[in-house]
């Protein structure tokens, strides 16, 4: 009987250290979706200061000195968001790929209910 009960303490620590792993696990990836999220609208920002400038090159050296500035700190950080498996993702490729895998799509209006 003595040996059961050690048996049984010894899963029930396996469990507990593997369930503490999990949340371990979900409070990191928690944390860094939230970071993400508040990154988003960094990007945006920086990718639009890109394309404003695009094509005023006559603007004078000033203009592209900013833009280059601009590029060089998108790419820095994308590529820090790259680094924890944060990718870009092409908008039009990602609606076709939700389409071809047969993915249902449904329209919910704002009190939750499916429209008839």
């Amino acid at each position: 009987e003595f040996q059961d009960q050690m048996l049984r303490s010894q899963a029930e620590m396996q469990n507990v250290r593997r369930r503490a792993e999990i949340d371990v696990e979900k409070a990191h990836k928690y944390a860094l979706e939230k970071f993400v999220k508040e990154l988003l609208p960094v990007v945006d920002s920086l990718e639009k200061a890109v394309e404003s400038t695009a094509g005023s090159e006559d603007a004078g050296e000033l203009v592209a000195s900013i833009r280059e500035g601009v590029e060089m700190t998108l790419g820095l950080l994308m590529s820090s968001l790259k680094k924890f498996n944060v990718e870009q993702l092409d908008p039009d490729m990602f609606m076709e790929e939700l389409n071809q895998n047969g993915l249902p799509w449904q329209v919910v209006d704002f009190e939750g209910q499916l429209p008839e």
